[in-house]
């Protein structure tokens, strides 16, 4: 579900969404459920039930509705990281991701995807 852009100096136009994701933290083999907030060429925000610390590395799949259906997987960074108040006594928290190797093809299918819906949207 695509909400509204956010209008800000960024590099890249940032996204306004909400799409399922997995992650993996650090290298490990299990991958946890989250939700992608905001998407760019340069990076997402994920909400999760982790706190996932600032410096962390963080492998992240996402599938853009609409988009070829194959679910696109990045390398990211983590650069901050916020609580938020969870429905049902659950912590969550909001991670602001950096795509590491998001590069070629893959770099221009988010910005692409970004692009389109952006240009769909009325002011």
């Amino acid at each position: 579900m695509i909400r509204a852009m956010q209008q800000d100096n960024r590099i890249h136009p940032r996204l306004l969404v909400r799409l399922r994701s997995e992650f993996q933290v650090g290298g490990g083999t299990a991958w946890q459920r989250g939700t992608v907030l905001d998407l760019s060429a340069g990076g997402a925000t994920l909400i999760s039930l982790e706190r996932i610390p600032p410096q962390k590395v963080v492998r992240l799949r996402v599938e853009l509705p609409g988009d070829d259906g194959s679910m696109l997987e990045v390398e990211t960074l983590v650069l901050r990281c916020d609580p938020l108040p969870g429905t049902g006594g659950n912590m969550e928290y909001r991670e602001a991701l950096h795509f590491l190797d998001l590069r070629g093809e893959r770099f221009e299918r988010v910005r692409r995807y970004v692009f389109e819906r952006r240009e769909g949207q009325s002011a």
